[in-house]
């Protein structure tokens, strides 16, 4: 679900910025937006409690944060290419 949160959170902030007459900082809403949910998201959402376990919910819910992570790591690659 993140590329579609992502496709819906960014341009419904830059149409309220435009609403509030804030414009031409596209470039900066979205180096924000990817800057900060790396950041807090994509470092801190590993479980590195799990590392080690080998039951299959311990597996899978580690997959998917390494997922989650590397999505947003290629978000903020591609924002700032």
């Amino acid at each position: 679900m993140l590329p579609t949160i992502s496709a819906v959170i960014v341009p419904a902030y830059l149409r309220g910025l435009a609403a509030e007459h804030v414009t031409g900082v596209d470039a900066e809403v979205r180096d924000g937006f990817a800057t900060s949910v790396m950041i807090r998201s994509g470092f801190d959402g590993f479980l590195y409690d799990l590392l080690g376990q080998d039951d299959e919910p311990s597996r899978h819910a580690f997959i998917e944060r390494v997922t989650m992570s590397r999505f947003l790591l290629h978000q903020f690659d591609d924002w700032h290419a």
